[in-house]
């Protein structure tokens, strides 16, 4: 139907495999692995980690030098959120944590970082009560941190965040009927 080779599709269904994504069967089929609570949380810890030292790092590196980008990034995500835009909202927070992530001059840190949000589900959070407001004080926090070039507040800052919008998104989750009270 899709003009795909059998080969192609079933290679990268390995690969989804081998990242834990989808379960390959004795019999040739696969099936897309359903997360649980305890998933999520694992990776948002992981992520907090991650962005925690990345953070510590651009902060030492840039410190000062980089508030007046990271203010920019912050004003379009506010203009976003008050405007509704969900599409230039994530873009926008993305580009505030992609500055920091660059400035911090770290590739492995950053692969590893990579890697872990294949496992963060990321398009659910403008539906999230209380969402933009923690991320818009969370990144203000950062930026001040920065400005009194107080790394170690700043990667403390980074990590609380994202610990506090995985259980945001747990939350929600759970409030939509998306886990039973038993994952």
């Amino acid at each position: 139907m899709l003009g795909v080779s059998t080969m192609p599709v079933r290679e990268a269904l390995l690969k989804l495999a081998a990242l834990g994504l989808v379960e390959a069967s004795p019999n040739r089929s696969f099936r897309v692995v359903n997360s649980t609570k305890e998933d999520t949380r694992d990776s948002y810890w992981m992520q907090s980690v991650l962005v925690g030292e990345l953070t510590r790092r651009a902060c030492s590196l840039e410190g000062p030098k980089l508030v007046p980008e990271l203010e920019s990034k912050l004003a379009a995500y506010s203009a976003a959120a008050d405007a509704g835009d969900d599409v230039a909202m994530e873009a926008a927070y993305g580009e505030f944590y992609r500055a920091i992530n660059l400035a911090a001059q770290s590739p492995r840190l950053l692969f590893m970082l990579r890697t872990n949000l294949r496992f963060v589900p990321i398009r659910w959070y403008p539906r999230i009560e209380g969402w933009i407001p923690l991320s818009k004080a969370a990144h203000k926090t950062i930026i001040t941190a920065f400005k009194r070039a107080d790394c170690e507040q700043a990667a403390t800052i980074a990590s609380i965040h994202m610990i506090q919008a995985g259980e945001l998104l747990i939350e929600y989750f759970e409030s939509t009927g998306r886990w039973s009270t038993s994952q």
